[in-house]
C-alpha cells in the first residue's frame, strides 16, 4: 500500500486563471523517494484540440500522454482529492506511473525532513502488481518472447531499448534510410545539445524549468524563439539534411545517419522524447512524448 504521507508538484503554467481549459503533469512523491507521473486534461482542453486537429486536417487521431486523467476542472485541492482518494482505494499505481527516483533538484523541493537520507521502496506491493501485469501477458507469448524476456529482464538492462533500437533501425531501412547504432553515445549528444542550444542560461533558470528532465523544456517554457507544430514540420521537410544523429531523452544509445535526406517528420511521429541533429548542431528537430508540445524546430 502506498503512505498517506505524499507531496504533490504541479507543472503547468496558465492552468490557476483558466482551469476549465488547462492540462497539467502532476508528480507525487513519497517518503520512500519514489516519484510518481500521471497527466491531467480538462474536458474542454481535450475539445480545443479536437477542433484544432479538425480545423487542420493534421490527422483523425490524437496522441495521448500516458496515463491519463479527464476532469471538468483543475485545482489543488481537486488534483490532492483524486490523489488521496486513489491511496486510500488501492487504485494510485493505476492512475500513476513509476517516474524515478527523487533527484538532488527534487530535494530542494520538499519540504524539510520530508525524506529520511537512506529512502528506500519497501512496499511489496509494487512489485507484486508488476509481476501480475507481465505474468498475465506471458502467459499468452510464445516461447520465443518468453526468451527474449527473460533476456531483458535478467540480462543487460540496455538490452531491450537496443532490441526497440534495432526494430526502428529496420522501419528507416525500409524507407532507404541506413542508421548505424551508436552504443553509449546518448549521454555525449545530449551534454552536447545542453551546451550548444541552452548556452547562456544560468544553472537555477535551468533548475527552474526542469531542462535535466527534458531538454525540450527549453522550447516549451518559451526561452528561445522556434519553430512548432505544423511549422516546424515544414523546416524539418526544407532543411537540407545530410549527417544527423538521433538520441533520445532517456536511452543510452543514439542512430547516426550519413544521408538523412529522405528523413521525414513521418519517420519520427511513433518515437517519443526524440532529438534529430546535424553533425555540427546548427539545427534540431524534437519530437515530444506530449500531444500539445510537438515538434519543434531550432536552428541557431
Amino acid at each position: 500500500m502506498f503512505p498517506k504521507k505524499r507531496h504533490i508538484h504541479i507543472d503547468g503554467w496558465g492552468w490557476e486563471e483558466d482551469n476549465d481549459h488547462a492540462q497539467v503533469s502532476v508528480i507525487v512523491t513519497f517518503p520512500d523517494a519514489s516519484r510518481w507521473l500521471c497527466h491531467f486534461y480538462t474536458l474542454k482542453c481535450i475539445q480545443s484540440i479536437r477542433e484544432d486537429m479538425l480545423r487542420t486536417g493534421n490527422r483523425i487521431f490524437m496522441f495521448a500522454a500516458n496515463p491519463l486523467v479527464i476532469v471538468d476542472t483543475i485545482s489543488r485541492k481537486h488534483i490532492e482529492e483524486v490523489v488521496d482518494e486513489s491511496i486510500g482505494d488501492g487504485t494510485f499505481d493505476l492512475l500513476f506511473e513509476y517516474f524515478g527516483a527523487v533527484s538532488e533538484h527534487d530535494r530542494e523541493q520538499l519540504p524539510e525532513g520530508f525524506l529520511p537520507s537512506d529512502a528506500k521502496i519497501e512496499s511489496i506491493e509494487i512489485p507484486r502488481r508488476s509481476v501480475a501485469d507481465v505474468q498475465r501477458m506471458m502467459q499468452q507469448s510464445s516461447e520465443a518472447v518468453r526468451q527474449t524476456a527473460k533476456q531483458w529482464i535478467f540480462g543487460d538492462p540496455n538490452a531491450m531499448v537496443e532490441t526497440l533500437m534495432i526494430g526502428y533501425m529496420f522501419r528507416l531501412e525500409e524507407r532507404g534510410i541506413a542508421a548505424t547504432l551508436e552504443r553509449d553515445k546518448g549521454q555525449e549528444l545530449r551534454d552536447r545539445w545542453e551546451w550548444l542550444f541552452a548556452r547562456g542560461l544560468d544553472k537555477e533558470f535551468k533548475r527552474d524549468i526542469y531542462l535535466e528532465q527534458y531538454l525540450w523544456h527549453l522550447f516549451s517554457y518559451e526561452r528561445l524563439s522556434f519553430l512548432e507544430k505544423e511549422e516546424a514540420e515544414e523546416a524539418f521537410r526544407s532543411q537540407e539534411k545530410q549527417e544527423c544523429y538521433l538520441f533520445y531523452q532517456n536511452r543510452d544509445h543514439a542512430l547516426y545517419i550519413s544521408d538523412a535526406s529522405l528523413l521525414t517528420a513521418d519517420d519520427l511521429r511513433t518515437e517519443q522524447d526524440i532529438y534529430v541533429v546535424d553533425r555540427d548542431f546548427r539545427w534540431t528537430y524534437v519530437q515530444t512524448h506530449e500531444s500539445d508540445f510537438r515538434p519543434y524546430f531550432y536552428q541557431r
